[in-house]
């Protein structure tokens, strides 16, 4: 952990930059798997009247964009954005910022150390956390081509991103397996962390009817999503025939006689993957109702008027059969 946090470390890294002033016009975003930190306008506008009241107390570290004479933003996009602003209101003396120019080409030790400095001073939301442990994995995967970890990438994620590893492990699991469309709630803040990481845990399946009962409802609880956890694929009752498999009607003088009479009774093919007894289909039947009732009863919250309506269309219908049954 010290190779990258170290005093001698951040010493290195200082004495790979110069100091001069670039024209705000001249400096750009970084792309967005390294700048993925929101900024509202009420953040921009906040930090313009700061630098308005007691100046630029920060340089903006920046590299060079090969080929241009421009500049890429590596640590101090919201002060770029707060100068941008003062300048399109005419403030053009704010026009030259004051930027350390990186030209080592260690660029991947020098983003971990950006990325652990924006972790200790600024607030981000889990979101955002999570994208940042997503590109710490990325260049500390990219670091062991050449170099020796030191230490398990677990910890050195956690470490870097000040945070624990319980909480790597979550943002981990919602990055890896949260669908894209909860991802978008996720990102706009509209689910918490905890439901995020509950969601993960379902199949695409399930995560699909679960985002479809959430557009409707535009709730999303914890319950919910135990429900949908609770819910298991129905068993197949009939098995499929495989290639080659052998009938025991194929072999009567292997049956003991009154089997034998009872099998050979019947000369009729039966239809392939479908029961011969009609109790038996019915039995089956009733098994596939009872368990998608009870999945209803379950999920109940969730059926909308009109799939109410068509339940109850089902109970009238089942009511005269079963009255036409017992006359």
């Amino acid at each position: 952990m010290n190779k990258f946090l170290n005093d001698e470390s951040r010493k290195e890294i200082k004495n790979d930059f110069k100091t001069v002033k670039i024209s705000v016009h001249k400096l750009r975003p970084a792309p967005d798997k390294e700048n993925f930190y929101h900024l509202d306008d009420a953040e921009i506008e906040n930090t313009a009247r700061s630098i308005e009241l007691v100046g630029l107390q920060q340089n903006t570290v920046v590299k060079p964009i090969a080929g241009t004479d421009e500049y890429e933003v590596i640590a101090g996009h919201k002060r770029r954005c707060a100068v941008l602003k003062l300048v399109s209101e005419g403030k053009t003396e704010y026009e030259m910022m004051p930027c350390k120019v990186e030209e080592s080409g260690d660029n991947i030790r020098n983003e971990l150390i950006l990325l652990f400095t924006n972790s200790t001073q600024r607030d981000r939301t889990d979101y955002e956390k999570m994208l940042e442990m997503k590109r710490v994995r990325e260049l500390l995967t990219e670091y062991q081509k050449d170099k020796k970890l030191p230490g398990k990438k677990q910890d050195i994620i956690a470490s870097l991103l000040n945070t624990n590893k319980t909480k790597v492990g979550t943002l981990s699991n919602i990055e890896k397996n949260l669908n894209e469309n909860f991802m978008e709630e996720y990102a706009a803040g509209n689910i918490s962390t905890s439901t995020a990481n509950k969601v993960a845990g379902l199949d695409d399946k399930k995560q699909n009817a679960l985002y479809e009962s959430y557009k409707q409802t535009g709730e999303l609880t914890a319950n919910a999503v135990e429900d949908m956890e609770e819910i298991k694929e129905p068993d197949c009752i009939v098995e499929e025939e495989l290639e080659g498999q052998m009938d025991i009607k194929d072999f009567p003088e292997c049956l003991p006689k009154a089997a034998n009479n009872e099998v050979l009774q019947d000369n009729s093919p039966a239809e392939p993957n479908k029961p011969e007894s009609d109790d038996y289909t019915e039995q089956v039947n009733e098994v596939f109702a009872k368990d998608t009732l009870k999945k209803l009863i379950k999920l109940c919250r969730f059926i909308t008027e009109a799939e109410a309506l068509e339940l109850e269309t089902l109970a009238a219908k089942c009511e005269e059969r079963a009255g036409k049954e017992n006359e």
